[in-house]
């Protein structure tokens, strides 16, 4: 964005040159209130550096770490199992209706969280699960992208930000649209922008279909200023089919990287995304305990089933 204090160079050494003061300052007055920050921590100068970079004034700064420290502790268990790649069992439901993962990057190394909004089934998330176990479940996928971000910032030299791709092929007012799920992305919006400063660079809509723009009006509203800010539209009709290099945004793509549904050329065994086939292209069912999918199929009707198989696989069906 034109305003982005990281908008330019984004090389610590640069951004600490101009913003180090500040950077002191906010851990001083942090260790002073008695928080275990700076060198040796979690929380040190790279960590307090994005809260300076999104605050004008130090006492916001400060005010932001804060809250943030404070949710971290509320929120250890979620926090330490993302920190060490565990998958939480409570979780795993949640994460075969949610079609969503980090895969891929740009050419300048920021890694993608990439959306299938048009299959995933958020009325069935939200029927099964309370406000508070979703939000909490989007928190715990933030945390690894903000985990991401920290290791290749550190890596690289480089303050480095996530870009979400959404793609909305699909999406209807029917399909992929809840207002209760909207809601959900409200509240961790909200969150984020206080916990995770200057991790989303760029929030990306791609595939837009014909209805976007009554549907745009019912889920920004959820979203915080900064975050409406920061997405772009691009309206390819269909990136499955068509040619990804027309849509501007590409050229910023690693595309041996990118989900073939998005045009790129990767097409990972069993499906990019949550083991879901690339080729997916309706909502996803309730799984049972015995590792069904019920579909329901209208009188002289079809329905297509797309599942990646090894050789040699075996496919079960029951009707």
């Amino acid at each position: 964005a034109a305003d982005d204090a990281t908008s330019g160079d984004r090389g610590l050494d640069s951004l600490f040159e101009k913003h180090g003061g500040r950077v002191e300052v906010v851990l001083a007055r942090l260790a002073k209130n008695g928080h275990a920050v700076g060198e040796g921590t979690a929380y040190d100068a790279i960590w307090a550096l994005r809260f300076c970079l999104s605050n004008e004034s130090d006492d916001d700064a400060v005010s932001n770490a804060e809250e943030t420290l404070v949710w971290r502790a509320a929120n250890r268990q979620i926090l330490d199992a993302a920190a060490s790649g565990q998958k939480l069992a409570k979780f795993a439901a949640l994460e075969n209706l949610v079609i969503t993962d980090y895969h891929g990057f740009t050419k300048s190394g920021s890694p993608l969280f990439v959306v299938r909004a048009g299959i995933s089934n958020p009325g069935a998330l939200m029927d099964d699960y309370s406000f508070h176990d979703v939000v909490e479940f989007l928190m715990y996928r933030k945390e690894l992208g903000f985990l991401l971000c920290d290791k290749i910032t550190r890596g690289t030299n480089t303050l480095t930000k996530l870009v979400t791709i959404n793609d909305l092929n699909h999406v209807s007012l029917v399909s992929g649209t809840d207002s209760r799920f909207s809601k959900v992305l409200g509240a961790v919006s909200k969150i984020s922008e206080a916990v995770y400063p200057q991790l989303l660079d760029r929030a990306v809509l791609i595939n837009v279909p014909y209805v976007f723009s009554t549907m745009w009006s019912l889920v920004k509203g959820f979203l915080s200023k900064k975050t409406v800010g920061k997405v772009s539209v691009f309206a390819v009709s269909d990136t499955r089919s068509g040619d990804i290099g027309k849509c501007p945004f590409a050229k910023f793509l690693d595309l041996e990287t990118v989900p073939s549904f998005l045009g790129g050329n990767c097409r990972c065994a069993g499906g990019c995304l949550c083991g879901v086939s690339n080729e997916q292209t309706t909502m996803v069912g309730v799984t049972n305990a015995e590792g069904f999918t019920s579909a329901y199929v209208a009188a002289r009707g079809s329905h297509t089933v797309w599942r990646d198989c090894s050789a040699g696989g075996v496919v079960v069906w029951r009707v």
